[in-house]
């Protein structure tokens, strides 16, 4: 009897999705429900992972975000589209055979609250607060990385395997795996691919403090470390203007002190306001973190398998992530064998990026960086004003983090090993493929760790004192972090679309083909954010910067030399063989792309010989390529 109603429950669960998905004002919620929350679900109630029922939330999301891709992917490469019908069927197969497999026992009580009960409403705000500023900042896809990133959302939603939005003629070879979930969202659900990242800035922000808080809990057992630890990572830890304060340059909480964006995406609330970017690829590992502490905590084989299993889907993610966990992971296995504490299972992690070698990397042969992945400061005074504008970021996280190193062994065991080599790399040098992603951003998640369990550690103390030291920390992060959101709403963002890209981009959204490939000047940022953002169409080539990690410098070089002579010279003979050989649909005229033909004495008029315009405002056109009327 209880297995008959288990598995009703299972099926009355995808009935109302698919249910959803048929009445249109329902689809989008629907498709969230299918691919961000059931299949974790299921996974969660099939091995008991939690009793905790906001753990088990967090859980069931989060494992779902490591599934739903990989669950779609072989009937995706199978068919050669993403399709809806494709998603459907490759989800509703897993779910199937996982009801029809289960074995006949109680459904899971959840009856254990681990958690605080601040927790909860401290998520709802935060998330809240994400879709609240989104909106009061219009931010849309105006730098170029997002602009990217929008792309290969689109992409992933089209074809299997996918080309690259920003080089047409290539195979994309950026790590793709977390983007192919937004991807999923976005054709099943119906709606734009901005709204999606919108979306799942929510999602990853309430995956990741709730994982964070996770880890705390099962690493101390203390409620409070992990508030803490929210904190730090939600409101920042910015002391810039403390530390002038102590120095004499006067106590100005709202000093304008503008790091930058990669700075500010790293050390502050960006990082989830921007969730699409940073938090998804720090997840997998994560989560492979907290499986793992609870497998060496209590022996269980489902803990180390979990673990195990994240920490080789982390190599799909972003290989990166895997190597700074791996990193870590071998410096606490080698302080584990000081104490000569030492299991074999332990070796199984240095094989799992196996499944990676095997699939994606030898498919499709990325091409190693030509810079160096990291370089050392050659100097003293390199070193000194790197780590002082660590400390203008983390001041008040540092001590904190001392702090729980002293005071707590559990710190020292669980997290010292994973925080350290990343707080080096922090300020000893600089990564020159991607400092902010790969050393800054989880370096600083390791921080806030160590900073929520040492405010705890320390502050054991009277209630006054304590509550006084309380008002002290948050004294010295809130105003900056107030600060900053003000000052954006005030002002917007540099590079926001103008009115003029937001009609043209509607227009190819609306009377272009989704397969459409654009010809633009390479590197023009108005351009590619208007067809490659919010147009949400592939381009023939984009940003240089985008592609040279993982393709030739002499093939990109040769493409931009043939697109430069396009838009400069050539006989139209030689126009009609390049836009056929990249299969160019159209030819978009920017204010980049008219500079520069006038710069080299052409004039852009002479393209509607051939080209028929589409649509027309004072600084853009669109050109059709149209084969009749090509010479």
């Amino acid at each position: 009897m209880h297995l008959l109603t288990t598995r009703h429950h299972y099926l009355l669960w995808l009935l109302a999705a698919h249910l959803g998905l048929c009445i249109p004002p329902l689809r989008f919620p629907a498709a969230v429900f299918l691919i961000a929350f059931l299949p974790g679900y299921v996974i969660q109630e099939r091995f008991s992972l939690w009793k905790d029922p906001l753990f088990a939330a967090v859980g069931s999301v989060g494992l779902s975000f490591l599934l739903s891709p990989l669950l779609v992917l072989p009937a995706a490469l199978l068919f050669g589209k993403v399709k809806e019908a494709v998603i459907v069927f490759s989800l509703d197969i897993f779910f199937l055979g996982m009801i029809w497999g289960q074995a006949a026992k109680d459904r899971v009580t959840y009856g254990e609250k681990h958690h605080s009960p601040l927790l909860p409403f401290l998520l709802l705000m935060i998330i809240s607060g994400i879709f609240l500023y989104l909106d009061l900042t219009g931010l849309g896809p105006y730098s170029e990385d997002w602009i990217y990133f929008l792309g290969i959302v689109k992409e992933l939603s089209r074809n299997m395997p996918p080309q690259d939005p920003e080089a047409s003629f290539l195979l994309m070879k950026y790590p793709w795996v977390s983007y192919f979930y937004s991807a999923l969202l976005h054709r099943l659900g119906g709606v734009s691919a901005w709204k999606v990242l919108e979306l799942v800035s929510v999602l990853f922000g309430f995956i990741f403090l709730g994982l964070v808080y996770m880890i705390i809990v099962q690493v101390t057992g203390k409620r409070w470390a992990g508030i803490w630890a929210v904190f730090f990572l939600t409101i920042g830890r910015e002391t810039e203007w403390f530390i002038r304060g102590i120095q004499g340059l006067g106590w100005d909480p709202f000093y304008a002190f503008d790091p930058g964006w990669a700075e500010l995406q790293a050390f502050s609330v960006y990082s989830l306001i921007w969730g699409w970017y940073l938090p998804p690829n720090l997840i997998v590992p994560l989560l492979a973190l907290y499986f793992f502490i609870r497998y060496d905590q209590f022996g269980e084989k489902k803990d180390f398998w979990f673990s195990w299993g994240a920490c080789a889907l982390s190599c799909f993610f972003h290989p990166a992530y895997y190597l700074g966990f791996m990193i870590g992971y071998s410096l606490w296995i080698g302080l584990q064998l000081l104490q000569k504490r030492f299991r074999s299972p332990w070796l199984l992690f240095y094989a799992a990026f196996l499944p990676y070698f095997l699939t994606f990397f030898l498919l499709l042969q990325p091409k190693i960086p030509a810079d160096p992945l990291y370089l050392f400061w050659g100097d003293l005074k390199s070193i000194g004003i790197s780590i002082r504008n660590y400390l203008g970021h983390n001041g008040v996280a540092l001590p904190l983090a001392l702090a729980a190193l002293v005071f707590s062994r559990e710190a020292r065991t669980w997290l010292l090993p994973f925080a350290l080599p990343l707080l080096l790399l922090s300020v000893l040098g600089v990564s020159k493929v991607n400092h902010l992603s790969h050393v800054l951003f989880p370096g600083m998640v390791y921080l806030s760790l160590l900073a929520g369990i040492g405010v705890e550690a320390v502050l054991c103390i009277r209630r006054p004192i304590r509550y006084l030291a309380y008002a002290v920390i948050l004294g010295i992060i809130v105003p900056p972090f107030c600060f900053h959101l003000y000052d954006r709403i005030q002002t917007g963002w540099k590079g926001a679309l103008d009115q003029e890209q937001i009609i043209a981009a509607s227009f190819i959204r609306t009377h272009t083909a989704e397969d459409s490939t654009f010809l633009i000047l390479p590197n023009s940022r108005y351009s590619a954010a208007c067809i490659e953002g919010l147009g949400e169409r592939r381009l023939v080539f984009g940003w240089v910067f985008h592609l040279n990690r993982y393709e030739s410098v002499e093939v990109l070089q040769q493409v931009v030399g043939e697109i430069l002579s396009f838009f400069s010279h050539g006989d139209e003979q030689s126009k009609k063989e390049f836009l056929r050989k990249y299969k160019a649909t159209h030819i978009f005229l920017g204010p980049d792309e008219i500079r520069f033909m006038k710069d080299h004495g052409k004039d852009p008029a002479q393209f509607r010989r051939y080209y028929p315009s589409i649509f027309k405002t004072p600084q853009i056109e669109i050109l059709k390529v149209d084969e009749e009327r090509q010479p």
